[in-house]
């Protein structure tokens, strides 16, 4: 390897190393105690986009020695799941009896109540049980209150009403299929939204029913024909891996048949 060849690798090491610190700044703790004699500890870090000028906040909690718990996007949703039976066999736990019904409305509060997803790649059944544990003590009942307080200017804390030992795109409801001549995704979120994306993932189209799942019967509302939208007809042409339309696991039903 030559001289100019190392330099240019050398280079290369250096800009990518200054990429990440970019991207990505270290972790601070702004809440801390106690909990069975063990050090629970809750930090937050600023991350920043290579292509955006704006940052978002990231959180992340450890309890004792356990594995820290990433609290993000990616490990939580934007309200409560409109059914439980979505997680199957995997085991989930309410952490509180408040807060925990999920809402028909397409807008959550500030500090929104999710359920966090312990994916098992990461953190084993016995970790899974002392978290479970840990999140239902009374002190972080109170820290719950102070971490959400604490960060309700920025982007707040979420507030965890329960615990599920499992991947959670494992429980989103994708069916695939052709609208308007294009590829499309249609998914229902855990949270209950209902949305409409291109084959890519990369944006969404207007699905013309109702934003969320309406519980209890999981019906889903189709809006008024002015609106435009898709179809029942359009919907049929929509599988999961399981070969199910989204009209065998959803009650779609006209808009004036709202109670």
């Amino acid at each position: 390897m030559n001289r100019t060849t190392k330099l240019f690798i050398m280079g290369l090491l250096t800009a990518v190393s200054a990429f990440f610190q970019r991207c990505t700044n270290g972790w601070d703790s702004f809440h801390e105690g106690v909990v069975e004699g063990k050090k629970y500890v809750v930090q937050f870090r600023s991350v920043s986009g290579y292509f955006s000028s704006s940052n978002s906040i990231e959180y992340r909690l450890r309890y004792g020695e356990l594995p820290y718990l990433p609290i993000n996007a990616n490990t939580t949703n934007w309200g409560v799941v409109y059914s439980t039976d979505i997680f199957g066999k995997d085991p989930f736990d309410y952490i509180t009896s408040k807060n925990i019904n999920y809402s028909n409305t397409d807008a959550e509060a500030v500090g929104v109540r999710t359920f966090l997803y312990l994916v098992p790649g990461d953190i084993n059944k016995q970790q899974y049980d002392e978290y479970v544990r840990f999140f239902k003590s009374s002190e972080w009942k109170k820290a719950d209150s102070i971490c959400i307080e604490e960060t309700k200017d920025g982007e707040p804390f979420p507030h965890i009403v329960g615990l599920v030992h499992g991947d959670p795109s494992r429980y989103t409801q994708d069916f695939k299929g052709k609208y308007i001549d294009q590829e499309y995704i249609f998914r229902v979120e855990n949270d209950g939204r209902v949305r409409l994306v291109d084959s890519e993932e990369l944006g969404e189209i207007g699905t013309g029913l109702s934003p969320k799942v309406q519980m209890p019967d999981k019906i889903i509302y189709f809006l008024p024909a002015s609106s435009g939208g898709i179809t029942a007809d359009d919907l049929k042409n929509f599988k999961n891996e399981q070969g199910q339309s989204p009209l065998d696991l959803f009650k779609f039903l006209p808009s004036n048949e709202v109670n």
